[in-house]
Formats: structure tokens, sequence, C-alpha cells
């Protein structure tokens, strides 16, 4: 295990890849860092106890103030804040897709680094449900034979596409009352149909976003997965998210440490992400963990599969609650 200690006044990232560690991170660290999530995991203070998230609240509303609510709070913490501790994937959005001025620090810590490629490729690919499609496109996109095909097919939605944007907008405002006080209607929590609207709006906005990026990227290779199934989602996946992760670590911090259990060769980790080999320096050191704790107990449930998962979870879920059960005072 390595400890990078910083000095007093350098400013750092720290970024994983799943919110449990964040809290646990809060724990074992308290008030030494700030750390932020995403707006649905914070409630909007101006409804009392009606639970709205800040992604839904009175901000975010049409002609909504501007306020501190605990997101921008929390968010504005770890902006100021010596260590700003947030996962990946959010961080990576904040800098691409929402432009973010995000500062250049000092340190730059990736935990986790093993997910760092598959959370950019997540970050970058643009995904299409089949709700979406039929709201977006009247039905499911056609199956094509490449990227090429599809990077034809969205340029020629993306005018409607933004069409369909502007109207989302025009119904948030219509869904105020003729003659109401602004002040007055945004005190009311925002009501189901809002709601719906306002997260539709977000969710295209986004894939907008992530559209045009991939109409505009004909100099990538991107993979198409489709799958033949009745209701299945189109995803256009970026090959390679090389130049992205070379852009996120080398722009994000002057030094940048990514840990993990194991990451591969420095060559291959370079190849990867873009980095000049000669600038990565590979540091290992042995489990802190007894190796009693790192066995590896087989207890077999069944053959899982699509078609079967939903006859094994109530086994998989028992053999789940076994393990716990025998082992109430570790962690991991």
């Amino acid at each position: 295990m390595f400890f990078v200690e910083a000095p007093p006044g350098v400013d750092a990232y720290l970024l994983t890849s799943q919110k449990l560690l964040q809290d646990q991170y809060e724990r074992e660290f308290g008030d030494d860092l700030q750390l932020v999530k995403g707006r649905d995991n914070y409630v909007c203070e101006r409804y009392g106890e009606v639970p709205v998230p800040t992604s839904r609240g009175m901000c975010r509303r049409p002609r909504g103030p501007q306020c501190q609510c605990p997101y921008a709070r929390a968010k504005a913490a770890a902006l100021a804040g010596p260590i700003f501790c947030t996962n990946t994937s959010y961080f990576a959005t904040l800098r691409h897709w929402r432009a973010e001025q995000l500062r250049k620090r000092r340190l730059l810590i990736v935990d986790e680094a093993h997910n760092l490629e598959s959370q950019l490729v997540s970050v970058f690919t643009a995904a299409f449900p089949l709700e979406q499609t039929r709201a977006w496109f009247g039905g499911p996109l056609p199956r094509l034979g490449d990227a090429d095909e599809y990077r034809a097919l969205m340029r020629d939605h993306l005018d409607r596409l933004e069409g369909r944007l502007d109207t989302l907008g025009r119904e948030l405002e219509a869904l105020r009352p003729s003659g109401a006080a602004a002040e007055s209607f945004l005190s009311m929590p925002p009501s189901r149909e809002e709601q719906a609207l306002m997260a539709e709006h977000e969710i295209l906005e986004a894939a907008l976003a992530r559209i045009r990026f991939f109409v505009d990227a004909e100099d990538r290779e991107w993979i198409v997965r489709y799958p033949p199934d009745i209701g299945a989602t189109l995803e256009l996946v970026p090959l390679t998210v090389t130049s992205m992760a070379r852009e996120l670590l080398s722009e994000s911090a002057d030094l940048v440490v990514l840990s993990s259990a194991y990451l591969g060769h420095r060559s291959a980790l370079a190849e990867c992400f873009g980095l000049e080999e000669a600038t990565v320096r590979s540091l290992t050191s042995d489990s802190p963990f007894a190796l009693a704790q790192r066995r590896i107990d087989y207890r077999p449930v069944g053959r899982l599969s699509v078609t079967s998962l939903p006859r094994l979870e109530p086994a998989l879920f028992d053999a789940v609650a076994a393990i716990l059960a025998e082992h109430p005072r570790e962690k991991g």
C-alpha cells in the first residue's frame, strides 16, 4: 500500500469508481477532503418534507433562481477545497460535456484505475434505449451496417432533435398557470408531469451533446452495439478512448497517480491512455492483507445466462447472504 502525502496548500483531485468508496473516504478522512456527487444524490431544501432531488429542484426549473442547494454547496466546497473527491465518470462528465472550468491541480489520484478505460468508454458512448427512440425518432432505429451509416442518419436528425429540445422547454414553461407569479409557482413542488419533462429535457440535452461528438468525430473508429432482441438499446461506442484519457490526465494535474490492485505493464498502460512510456513510473508492493483473507472460495450456483438468471437469482442471493453471514466483522 502506498500513501501519497501532499504538502499543505497543494490541491488534489481524488477519483474513484464507486460512490461507496467515496463514502468510505469521507468516513476515514473527514474534513481533509471535500466530496461531491451528482445532483440526484442531494435533496432540494425548498420543498420541506417533499423529497425532490436537486436535479428537479427549484433552481433547475424554468426561470428558477440561482440557489445554494446541497448539491451547489458540496460542489463549491469541492472546487475550493484542497482535495476534490468524486467518482471518475462524474468528473469526466463535468470536464467534457458540461465544460466546467476545473482548474489544473498539482495532483490527480485515480483509485480503482483498472476501471478507468471502461468508465471513459461509458462517458463517451451514445446510447438510445427504445423508450427514447420512440419519443425522439418515432420508433426503433434501423439496423445499419456500420458507424458511418449511423453518422449520416444522426446528422439528418440533429436539427429535429434540437427542435424537440426547444419544444420541451416550451412545454415546461406552459405548465405555469396563466397569470401565476413565478415566485408562487416555484414555491410548489414540481408535479410528476413537470419532473418527467425535466428528466426528458436533461436526457435529450446530454444525448445531443454525445450525438454531436459522434457526428463530428469522423477521424475516430466506433463500434455499433445493437443486439437483435426486441426492445434492444442501440449503443455507438468509441473503439478507443486514448485521446480522451490523455486529455483528462494531462490537463487535470501536473502529477497523476493511477492506483489499483493490478494495472498491467506500463507500456500497455501508456499505449492505452496515450502517454509517453518514458514518463510512466511503476510502483508495486505486496498486498497488506493476509494470504488467508485472499483465498478464492468457489461456490457454484449454476450456469448463469440471460435465460437462466431469473431462475437462479434466488439461489445466487442466498449464497451471497450466506457468505456475508459467515464473515460479519470483515470488510470487503
